[in-house]
């Protein structure tokens, strides 16, 4: 039985969101000597406010460094994944199998974006950036990432 996959990105060009690492940082805060850094508080603080909004429990289930990525996961209680990049530029991908619970995914982080992104331009353009899809589009790929990486590094990001 097959079954369609929604997922729903956001990816933070701009580096609005309170959490996000910059790239000389993320060593030091992440794999060195400050563990506990600024960003954990930010992020838990982040995921606690989609949690409200949302309406479903959500359970941290881990990090992982692939490659020049570093992932935080967390379960939603009732069925979805989230996955969030932390370093720059961030992304955040949500994935559920109801299309219905992706567009309530994506108009929560909408109205958390509102309420974390202190500049109003950013918040529009993080806003405007979000992404549903299904399984049979693109999902953001190492490759896509990477580019993104590399243009921002062009036009003067760390």
């Amino acid at each position: 039985m097959i079954k369609r996959h929604w997922f729903v990105t956001l990816i933070d060009l701009p580096e609005a969101l309170p959490f996000v690492v910059k790239e000389s940082e993320i060593a030091k805060e992440v794999f060195g000597e400050n563990v506990k850094g600024s960003y954990i508080e930010k992020l838990i603080s982040f995921i606690k406010a989609i949690e409200n909004e949302f309406g479903y429990e959500v359970a941290y289930v881990g990090e992982e460094a692939k490659a020049d990525k570093y992932y935080t996961r967390f379960l939603f209680k009732d069925g979805g994944l989230l996955e969030i990049m932390i370093q720059a530029p961030c992304a955040i991908i949500a994935h559920f199998i109801e299309r219905e619970k992706a567009e309530r995914f994506a108009a929560t982080l909408r109205n958390v974006l509102d309420r974390v992104v202190k500049d109003k331009t950013m918040c529009q353009l993080l806003k405007d950036s979000i992404e549903l899809s299904s399984a049979t589009d693109e999902a953001l790929t190492y490759e896509k990432w990477s580019e993104m990486r590399n243009i921002r590094e062009l036009v003067g990001g760390e």
